[in-house]
């Protein structure tokens, strides 16, 4: 599937969630785990699981173990994040329409016990979403 139509499907897909759609991200699992990796994979396909019952899927106890796990560290403001967890908050954002995701980038932005890079890259990353539309405006 073209890259461009499979991105446009993640990013509108806690709009409209549906089992086509899902079933699609599933079905490129192998070229979507190469352009993001396999753990940010499975976390998109964990967190749209666990945030959409359309999908009649329930995460087992060790999926959401590790989800819990990886929601708790990210948004941890006493943590240190790396460039990669940014992708994993906007991977969760995407997978569930959940404005905590985007918040917490904006928070990274402005922390200055984060690094440089990961401050700058959250900064941009906010913003570019914020611009093209695709977060809500906060005010």
């Amino acid at each position: 599937m073209d890259i461009g139509k499979l991105t446009n499907i993640i990013e509108n897909f806690y709009k409209n969630p549906s089992k086509d759609d899902y079933k699609t991200i599933k079905n490129n699992g192998t070229h979507l785990a190469g352009l993001i990796g396999v753990d940010v994979y499975l976390i998109l396909l964990f967190a749209m699981r666990n945030a959409h019952p359309i999908l009649d899927n329930k995460l087992n106890t060790k999926e959401q173990k590790t989800l819990d796990s990886l929601e708790s560290r990210l948004m941890n403001s006493e943590r240190i994040l790396t460039p990669k967890d940014l992708d994993t908050l906007w991977t969760l954002y995407y997978a569930t329409g959940n404005i905590k995701y985007p918040n917490r980038v904006l928070a990274v932005s402005k922390d200055e016990k984060q690094s440089f890079v990961t401050r700058e890259g959250a900064g941009w990353s906010y913003h570019s979403h914020l611009t093209e539309g695709k977060i809500p405006n906060p005010n």
